[in-house]
This record gives structure tokens, C-alpha cells and sequence, in this order.
């Protein structure tokens, strides 16, 4: 039986909110690729979330790095400190990423 048979979903919950709280619940939903009610439960369970865009940009980055270094080997210029920096900065922008969501807030769990 696969996981999908085993579990079913069967019951609904409603809650009531303003607007504006459906309108941010539901951009937060749409950032972090889910749909309000997988990113509900998930908020609710404590499970991490990390951002669609988050993982485009981390993407993003590591190309920025192979396309930096192959210009640093190509060019022959292992003494050039401008190099040096960029990839540095590549690096950190990665590991910052990974590190949090990329909202400014701490991450769920």
C-alpha cells in the first residue's frame, strides 16, 4: 500500500482570519512552493521550509562560481586578489542561503 492510500485525507479545519493575514499566509505559501494547506501544516508541525526562490538562487550562485573560476584558471592569474574576493563572496552569499530562508527570520525548525 503505497503512502498516499495509507493516508487519506479526510477531515477539513476552518478558521477564521482578516484579509491581510490570508493575502500574507497565502504569498508565504506561494514563495515556499506549497499550497496554504500544505504550508499550514507544516508551519503548525515545525517543519522546515525552504523557499522555491531560495533554492533558484542557491542554483543561481553556484553557476556564478564555476563561470568565476573557470575565468580565474583561464586567465592564468592565480596571484590576482579580485578573484580571490568574488568567489569568497560567492561562497558566503551560499552559505548564508542555506543557512536560513532568506526572510530575515529564524527557521521554523
Amino acid at each position: 500500500m503505497s503512502k498516499s492510500e495509507s493516508r487519506q485525507l479526510d477531515t477539513t479545519i476552518k478558521f477564521r482570519t482578516d484579509k491581510e493575514t490570508k493575502e500574507l499566509l497565502k504569498s508565504k505559501a506561494q514563495i515556499a512552493g506549497l499550497s496554504l494547506s500544505q504550508y499550514l501544516i507544516r508551519a503548525g508541525l515545525g517543519r522546515r521550509m525552504v523557499n522555491k526562490s531560495d533554492t533558484q538562487m542557491l542554483a543561481m550562485l553556484k553557476k556564478l562560481g564555476a563561470m568565476q573560476k573557470h575565468l580565474f584558471v583561464e586567465g592564468k592569474r592565480t596571484g590576482d586578489k579580485e578573484y580571490s574576493e568574488v568567489l569568497s563572496a560567492i561562497r558566503a552569499a551560499a552559505l548564508r542561503l542555506a543557512r536560513d530562508d532568506g526572510n530575515g527570520e529564524e527557521p521554523l525548525a
